[in-house]
């Protein structure tokens, strides 16, 4: 496991057997003076357990030094006192552009209230996104998404713009092709294959729904898999379920590190996935299911899905029908994902969950809006950034 030690100059010959046998585990090493140490406990507010060694947690990670005198007490440290740095939602993220698996033991960035926005987690992770952006433009790629839209309806124009403003914010290029409704099947297969062939673009977007006259998997397959960014082509799909993910559905993606950090043990829970798309549903459930969770997915064929909910300690809706789950759906002190969205009236927005009925049940809940939305959009640029670097490799 990857560690975080803080030695003493002097103390360095000492520790070497100790230092040898980290460095080879990938620890990070740093060599500092004694003020610098008093000065890290200080700011850490830690008590010095028997005046030559400490153990203490700091934003969400932890770290041991050693000061020691006596090279027999190595083994003693090594085994019983050296403590694994608690992966953080960074580390996670970092794990995914890098295509590594996610870290089994986690520790949550804050506390969240019971009602949770996205933008908790999109603030988290801000920091992040522009670093990896600006790193990629010093070495001259400049992240750029392509999105390719036939005959858009008002909703998917102000989803566009809200990406799109998005995207501006953080130095990223997104251009818009439009398209009529009657664009042939292989005219769009040829815009795809040119997309695919140009270099300067990093990312590809099929806006979804398409017209009836035009078969979505087709186009969608014929995406390359690095530029893929919807992580809808049959390659990409395939790679999850196998455990081996490249690029993973925005919405699904974005909920998933939603439930690191509200749940970071995911062993043995009981959740309920209502709705099986290949957006939410499918790669979700696969996701949680790489992380020990017992996965039940419920759908508009399955029997009595009132009862499987309300076993559910965690429980997600992507169906986009208005207020299907009611109180009794839900278990006491549920974890509740609201991920549907749906306009009954043609202008308002609601989710799949009755939230009034159900907000005195949960321990947890995100609305709509506010809720899954905002990780949608950042999650997106999250795979850009990591197209772009396939770029760069």
């Amino acid at each position: 496991m990857r560690h975080d030690i803080f030695i003493r100059r002097k103390d360095a010959l000492f520790c070497f057997p100790l230092v040898s046998s980290l460095r080879k585990r990938g620890s990070n090493l740093t060599f500092c003076n004694k003020t610098t140490i008093l000065w890290i406990l200080a700011f850490a507010r830690m008590t010095l357990v028997g005046g030559e060694h400490g153990i203490f947690k700091f934003n969400g990670y932890s770290f041991f030094f050693l000061t020691v005198r006596k090279v027999i007490h190595l083994f003693f440290y090594s085994v019983f006192l050296v403590l694994p740095s608690f992966a953080h939602i960074s580390a996670d993220v970092e794990n995914y552009l890098q295509n590594k698996p996610f870290e089994r033991v986690y520790t949550p960035a804050k506390d969240y209230s019971q009602i949770v926005k996205g933008k908790e987690l999109v603030a988290l992770l801000e920091p992040l996104l522009k670093q990896k952006i600006s790193q990629l433009k010093e070495k001259g790629i400049q992240p750029c998404l392509h999105v390719i839209v036939v005959s858009p309806d008002v909703a998917s124009q102000r989803f566009l713009e809200k990406k799109k403003k998005a995207c501006e914010e953080f130095g990223i290029i997104m251009d818009i092709s439009t398209l009529a409704k009657n664009v042939s099947q292989e005219d769009l297969l040829m815009k795809i294959a040119a997309l695919n062939a140009d270099q300067k673009v990093h990312g590809i977007m099929l806006h979804l729904p398409l017209p009836s006259s035009l078969k979505a998997e087709g186009l969608l397959d014929s995406i390359a898999p690095q530029k893929d960014v919807d992580g809808l082509s049959f390659i990409n799909q395939g790679k999850l379920t196998q455990g081996k993910p490249v690029m993973i559905p925005a919405t699904a993606l974005g909920c998933f590190f939603l439930l690191r950090e509200l749940s970071p043990s995911l062993d043995g829970k009981q959740v309920a996935m209502i709705g099986r798309s290949n957006l939410v549903g499918k790669p979700l459930a696969s996701l949680l299911l790489a992380h020990n969770g017992t996965v039940i997915i419920v759908h508009s064929k399955t029997k009595n899905p009132e009862k499987i909910s309300r076993e559910a300690d965690i429980l997600i809706s992507a169906t986009g029908v208005p207020s299907l789950v009611k109180e009794n759906w839900v278990k006491q002190g549920a974890l509740v994902l609201d991920v549907g969205i749906s306009f009954p009236d043609g202008k308002t927005p609601s989710g799949d969950v009755d939230f009034k009925s159900v907000l005195k049940k949960v321990s947890h809940i995100t609305p709509v809006p506010e809720g899954i939305g905002p990780l949608t959009v950042f999650m997106t640029m999250i795979n850009l950034v990591k197209a772009a670097s396939y770029c760069e490799n």
